[in-house]
Protein backbone atom coordinates (compact mmCIF):
# COMPACT_ATOMS: atom_id res chain seq x y z
CA UNK A 1 0.00 0.00 0.00
CA UNK A 2 1.16 3.22 -0.89
CA UNK A 3 1.61 6.52 1.67
CA UNK A 4 -0.55 9.71 0.33
CA UNK A 5 2.81 11.42 -0.34
CA UNK A 6 3.79 8.33 -2.49
CA UNK A 7 0.90 8.38 -4.35
CA UNK A 8 0.73 11.97 -4.74
CA UNK A 9 4.53 11.76 -6.61
CA UNK A 10 3.06 9.33 -9.01
CA UNK A 11 0.61 11.41 -10.00
CA UNK A 12 2.95 14.14 -10.37
CA UNK A 13 5.05 12.27 -12.45
CA UNK A 14 2.42 10.55 -14.06
CA UNK A 15 0.69 14.46 -14.35
CA UNK A 16 4.26 15.64 -16.08
CA UNK A 17 5.02 12.99 -18.46
CA UNK A 18 1.41 12.72 -20.09
CA UNK A 19 1.39 16.52 -20.24
CA UNK A 20 4.89 16.27 -21.82
CA UNK A 21 3.12 13.80 -24.85
CA UNK A 22 0.56 16.16 -24.92
CA UNK A 23 2.28 19.32 -25.66
CA UNK A 24 5.06 17.48 -28.07
CA UNK A 25 2.24 16.24 -30.15
CA UNK A 26 0.12 19.42 -29.74
CA UNK A 27 3.37 21.65 -30.92
CA UNK A 28 4.44 20.05 -33.30
CA UNK A 29 1.33 20.24 -35.11
CA UNK A 30 1.23 23.79 -34.56
CA UNK A 31 5.01 24.57 -36.14
CA UNK A 32 3.55 23.55 -39.55
CA UNK A 33 0.27 25.15 -39.00
CA UNK A 34 1.38 28.39 -38.07
CA UNK A 35 3.81 28.51 -40.96
CA UNK A 36 1.35 27.12 -43.62
CA UNK A 37 -1.03 29.77 -42.37
CA UNK A 38 1.70 32.17 -42.39
CA UNK A 39 1.17 33.13 -38.78
CA UNK A 40 5.33 32.52 -38.86
CA UNK A 41 7.79 32.12 -40.74
CA UNK A 42 9.81 29.08 -40.79
CA UNK A 43 12.75 30.80 -38.95
CA UNK A 44 10.42 32.21 -36.05
CA UNK A 45 8.99 28.33 -36.09
CA UNK A 46 12.19 27.00 -35.76
CA UNK A 47 12.98 29.64 -32.66
CA UNK A 48 9.38 28.70 -31.16
CA UNK A 49 10.49 24.79 -31.28
CA UNK A 50 14.03 25.13 -30.18
CA UNK A 51 12.70 26.76 -26.94
CA UNK A 52 9.72 24.64 -26.79
CA UNK A 53 12.48 21.62 -26.55
CA UNK A 54 14.33 23.55 -23.44
CA UNK A 55 11.30 23.61 -21.78
CA UNK A 56 10.71 19.66 -22.31
CA UNK A 57 14.29 18.96 -21.23
CA UNK A 58 13.56 21.10 -18.23
CA UNK A 59 10.38 18.77 -17.34
CA UNK A 60 12.40 15.65 -18.53
CA UNK A 61 15.18 16.76 -15.78
CA UNK A 62 12.58 16.68 -13.17
CA UNK A 63 12.40 13.07 -13.65
CA UNK A 64 15.96 12.50 -13.59
CA UNK A 65 16.67 14.24 -10.64
CA UNK A 66 13.89 12.17 -8.83
CA UNK A 67 16.03 8.87 -9.93
CA UNK A 68 19.16 10.16 -8.63
CA UNK A 69 18.13 10.88 -5.19
CA UNK A 70 17.62 7.61 -3.69
CA UNK A 71 15.20 8.53 -0.94
CA UNK A 72 13.00 10.50 -3.19
CA UNK A 73 13.61 7.25 -6.23
CA UNK A 74 12.56 4.97 -3.15
CA UNK A 75 9.40 6.61 -2.95
CA UNK A 76 8.26 7.18 -6.49
CA UNK A 77 8.81 3.11 -6.89
CA UNK A 78 6.90 2.53 -3.99
CA UNK A 79 4.20 3.95 -5.19
CA UNK A 80 4.12 3.38 -8.71
CA UNK A 81 4.61 -0.42 -7.68
CA UNK A 82 1.33 -0.03 -5.74
CA UNK A 83 -0.33 1.18 -8.69
CA UNK A 84 0.99 -0.73 -11.09
CA UNK A 85 3.43 1.32 -13.09
CA UNK A 86 6.83 -0.37 -13.51
CA UNK A 87 9.96 1.54 -13.79
CA UNK A 88 10.74 0.08 -17.75
CA UNK A 89 7.09 1.99 -18.45
CA UNK A 90 7.61 5.32 -16.60
CA UNK A 91 11.68 4.90 -18.44
CA UNK A 92 10.22 4.23 -21.92
CA UNK A 93 8.04 7.30 -21.65
CA UNK A 94 10.76 9.90 -20.56
CA UNK A 95 12.89 8.10 -23.41
CA UNK A 96 9.92 8.60 -26.18
CA UNK A 97 10.07 12.45 -25.39
CA UNK A 98 13.57 13.07 -24.91
CA UNK A 99 13.85 11.32 -28.37
CA UNK A 100 12.84 14.22 -29.63
CA UNK A 101 13.25 16.89 -27.75
CA UNK A 102 16.93 16.71 -28.01
CA UNK A 103 17.49 16.93 -31.77
CA UNK A 104 14.31 19.70 -31.75
CA UNK A 105 16.76 21.79 -29.49
CA UNK A 106 19.22 22.11 -31.83
CA UNK A 107 16.77 22.03 -35.33
CA UNK A 108 17.40 23.61 -38.10
CA UNK A 109 14.65 24.06 -41.16
CA UNK A 110 15.37 24.86 -44.46
CA UNK A 111 11.80 25.38 -45.47
CA UNK A 112 8.58 23.81 -45.19
CA UNK A 113 9.09 20.10 -45.73
CA UNK A 114 11.66 20.14 -43.31
CA UNK A 115 9.07 20.89 -40.63
CA UNK A 116 6.77 18.48 -42.09
CA UNK A 117 9.37 15.76 -41.79
CA UNK A 118 10.16 16.73 -38.22
CA UNK A 119 6.29 16.97 -37.90
CA UNK A 120 5.71 13.50 -38.93
CA UNK A 121 8.85 11.91 -36.62
CA UNK A 122 7.66 13.71 -33.45
CA UNK A 123 4.36 11.89 -33.97
CA UNK A 124 5.80 8.97 -34.98
CA UNK A 125 7.87 8.96 -31.83
CA UNK A 126 5.98 10.13 -29.18
CA UNK A 127 1.87 8.29 -29.88
CA UNK A 128 -0.56 9.82 -28.66
CA UNK A 129 -2.26 7.98 -25.27
CA UNK A 130 -6.07 7.39 -25.16
CA UNK A 131 -7.95 10.20 -22.55
CA UNK A 132 -10.84 10.27 -20.61
CA UNK A 133 -11.04 13.97 -21.63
Amino acid sequence: MATAEQFFMVMQALQNMEGLRDDVRRNAQAYQADVVAGRLTISQAQAVAREDAVQYLRRLKWMADIFADLNRRTRLIAGMTAVGITVTEMKAAHDEIKSVATPLATVTWADAAAITTTVNQILAAVPAHDRVF
